[in-house]
């Protein structure tokens, strides 16, 4: 699921839909890795780089791409 955000962030972006986004290929692995290991009380600060973070956690699609 991040993979296939992160390729239409870029495809809204190159068509000039969006006005700016920094692909996280490649990095998916270490995003959802580190989030699952992660316990219930810990807090997670993403960054526009780590939505898959975000997602392990719960946090909506939409919250994550407004």
């Amino acid at each position: 699921m991040v993979r296939i955000l992160d390729d239409r962030m870029l495809s809204l972006q190159r068509q000039g839909r969006i006005g700016f986004y920094v692909p996280s290929k490649g990095e998916e692995a270490c995003q959802v890795g580190s989030a699952m290991a992660l316990e219930k009380r810990d807090w997670v600060f993403p960054a526009y780089r780590e939505p898959g973070g975000a997602l392990v956690r719960g946090l909506p699609l939409e919250t994550i791409i407004a």
